[in-house]
């Protein structure tokens, strides 16, 4: 049986953001996980306790992770009753907890950049996930285009995305511009997406980003740009089949892959993946049953 943590309330609150912004309120990650683990403990035979912070909740509420201090007290206390014992938890926040946690196993949705990593502590990758757009998976093979991508230009590596990659035939690039992301902004996400072969997922403040998973959900080829690759799941999942991994330096590349991978068909074959890996690792069950299965007495990872 699954142990869990019961952990002060002022750790438990509740998103104080609607984002993405389809997303409104519904539960994020941390949530959807402490909603599965406080179901479904007695059904996991695991040696590992669960500790459910909220972390992304109780960091934005405390000035983006300015607060970090009653999280320090709060683990010191956990670890000297519990000396012996290993610790699993889960994390979305950019850069993960943002404190150093001993014996534990961070799943985590954007690594550890802005976190200190404990004492015999790992870092483990998760996907970055929401919940799906109203859209059906699109099979269709004559897509209007070959490659898109909607978004704000917030790194160097979209910078130059946009410059290598604007104005190709078949390519649509669509930047909104602005703070916030409007209804109509999200419409027009979707309908690129849902209306493409390949569709450009480049990293933002961290490695990976939502729009790597909601491309998958939509039937749609990842083409992942990060100078850090984060892929959850790599035990079960080839990231080769499922997207193309592009550096930085391989952005001009884009085009020769993708013509070559449309007149061979092989295009087909990794949209088919796709939708395997979302069903199996990138939805909901998906991500909870697998977390589950890894922290499961007998699995090896």
């Amino acid at each position: 049986m699954l142990r869990i943590l019961e952990v002060p309330k002022q750790f438990l609150p509740k998103m104080p953001i609607e984002y993405p912004p389809h997303q409104g309120t519904n539960p994020m990650i941390e949530e959807k996980c402490f909603e599965y683990f406080t179901k479904n403990y007695n059904n996991i035979d695991s040696d590992y306790i669960y500790l459910p912070i909220q972390w992304t909740a109780f960091h934005l509420l405390n000035g983006y992770g300015q607060n970090v201090q009653p999280l320090i007290d709060y683990y010191r206390q956990v670890t000297e009753q519990f000396p012996d014992e290993k610790f699993f938890t889960v994390v979305q926040y950019d850069g993960g907890t943002l404190v150093a946690l001993d014996n534990c196993k961070v799943f985590a949705c954007s690594g550890s950049f802005t976190s200190p990593i404990g004492k015999n502590s790992t870092y483990e990758a998760v996907p970055l996930m929401c919940d799906p757009h109203p859209v059906s998976f699109n099979y269709n093979s004559d897509k209007k285009y070959k490659v898109v991508f909607s978004g704000r230009i917030t790194h160097d590596i979209r910078k130059s995305m946009f410059s290598s990659l604007s104005g190709l035939d078949g390519y649509n690039l669509y930047d909104p511009s602005g703070v916030g992301i409007s209804n109509r902004d999200v419409e027009i996400f979707r309908e690129l997406v849902d209306n493409s072969i390949f569709g450009l997922c480049p990293r933002g403040y961290g490695p990976t980003s939502f729009r790597l998973y909601e491309t998958i959900q939509m039937g749609c080829i990842p083409i992942f740009i990060s100078d850090e690759f984060w892929l959850p799941f790599e035990e079960y999942i080839d990231w080769k089949k499922l997207s193309l991994l592009i550096t930085p330096d391989e952005i001009d590349k884009i085009p020769l892959i993708v013509d070559k991978l449309i007149e061979s068909g092989e295009y087909k074959d990794m949209i088919e993946y796709g939708k395997y890996c979302y069903e199996n690792y990138f939805s909901w069950d998906g991500l909870t049953n697998t977390i589950g299965k890894i922290i499961q007495k007998n699995d090896l990872v």
